[in-house]
C-alpha cells in the first residue's frame, strides 16, 4: 500500500512499513511509515523494552534486574523465588529417596 501512494521503499537498509495507528489491517497512507525493524519493534507498546514491571509485578529497575547476554531482562526477585522453590522440591525428593532406600 505504501508503494502505491509514496513510491518504492527507501533503498539501502532493511525497511518495514510501520502502522502508526497500531492497527495492522489499516491501509490509510497517512498511518504508514517506512522504518527500520529496530524502530518498528521499539514503537510497539507491547515490546519488552517498554515494560517497567515483570509479569508478577516486581519493578524492572537497576537493583532488581539482570540482563542476559541476549538482552532479555530477568527479575531477580522472581529468579530468587524460582530457585528457592526448585531447591525445596529437590530436598523433598532427596528425603523421599533416602526414606525409600532405608525401608
Amino acid at each position: 500500500m505504501w508503494q502505491v501512494f509514496h513510491g518504492p521503499l527507501p533503498p539501502g537498509h532493511e525497511v518495514e512499513v510501520d502502522h502508526l495507528c497500531r492497527v495492522p489491517l489499516c491501509v490509510r497512507p497517512s498511518h504508514l511509515e517506512p522504518v527500520s525493524p529496530y524502530v518498528n519493534h521499539h514503537r510497539n507498546p507491547n515490546a519488552s523494552a517498554n515494560k517497567t514491571h515483570c509479569p508478577h509485578g516486581h519493578p524492572y529497575d537497576t537493583s532488581n534486574t539482570t540482563v542476559r547476554p541476549d538482552g532479555a531482562r530477568i527479575c531477580r526477585t522472581c529468579a530468587r523465588e524460582s530457585q528457592s522453590t526448585y531447591e525445596k522440591r529437590l530436598r523433598q525428593r532427596l528425603r523421599q529417596q533416602r526414606t525409600a532406600a532405608t525401608q
